[in-house]
């Protein structure tokens, strides 16, 4: 979980009311103290603890993730993905690689989804990493 994920998380507990930390932990099948390293980020909850938590304290996915209940419009940093793209098509040519332009899209788009909410800058070797995995 990123820092802004987890005040979401802190705040969704403040607004369930006391002794949520343990009501969180009961419905997520963790112990309580899990509850206080996710939100110290000291540890990452599963999927299945997150979905469990959004039930019990009444919050969407999306707003967990994002801030941003479904729904909502998403606003796309525009230069941050020309400059993604730009950055996969240099990986392509350091590597003399050709890909066919939807598998360029899916590359660029899953390190979009990957920088947008850390660096907000596109990293030359994380794209190399998943250039690799694509076939």
């Amino acid at each position: 979980m990123d820092v802004s994920q987890r005040e979401r998380l802190a705040d969704a507990l403040r607004r369930a009311g006391h002794g949520s930390k343990a009501a969180l932990a009961a419905v997520a099948g963790v112990h309580p103290s899990a509850v206080r390293k996710w939100l110290s980020g000291d540890t990452d909850p599963s999927f299945s603890a997150i979905a469990a938590g959004c039930r019990e304290l009444s919050v969407s996915l999306d707003w967990l993730a994002y801030g941003q209940e479904p729904g909502a419009p998403v606003e796309i940093d525009i230069p941050l993905l020309i400059e993604i793209g730009a950055a996969v098509e240099a990986a392509l040519a350091e590597a003399g690689r050709e890909l066919p332009p939807l598998k360029r899209l899916e590359v660029a788009a899953h390190h979009y989804c990957d920088v947008v909410g850390r660096t907000r800058a596109a990293d030359p070797v994380a794209i190399r990493r998943l250039l690799r995995l694509v076939a």
